[in-house]
């Protein structure tokens, strides 16, 4: 019997030289008061972390970027960040985050 590893089932990553856990990024945002729901995802293609998230108004990158510097390191901040009106869920309830990478990683 073989078995053939193909990838990481959980969120680490390895970006500018570090081990991330995405999941680490998504805490900290959900932890923004003016954020309502939050998706990190790396793109392996332009290697950045890229920051989905809702709120009921739409916030100034910089303003994200400036109150997550205060609780990650540099390179934990994502590089892409978008806003959307609402995140799309799967049929569980959870973010559907393939639909997500799918639209978002080019």
């Amino acid at each position: 019997q073989e078995i053939v590893f193909i990838g990481r089932k959980d969120s680490q990553i390895k970006h500018m030289g570090h081990r991330i856990e995405l999941g680490d990024i998504e805490t900290t945002v959900l932890g923004m008061e003016q954020i309502d729901c939050a998706c990190v995802f790396y793109n392996k293609i332009k290697e950045e972390i890229v920051l989905l998230y809702s709120s009921s108004e739409p916030l100034e990158m910089r303003t994200i970027r400036k109150e997550l510097a205060n609780f990650l390191p540099k390179y934990m901040i994502p590089e892409m960040i978008h806003y959307l009106d609402d995140i799309p869920l799967n049929a569980n309830g959870k973010v559907d985050r393939v639909k997500l990478q799918a639209e978002y990683v080019r």
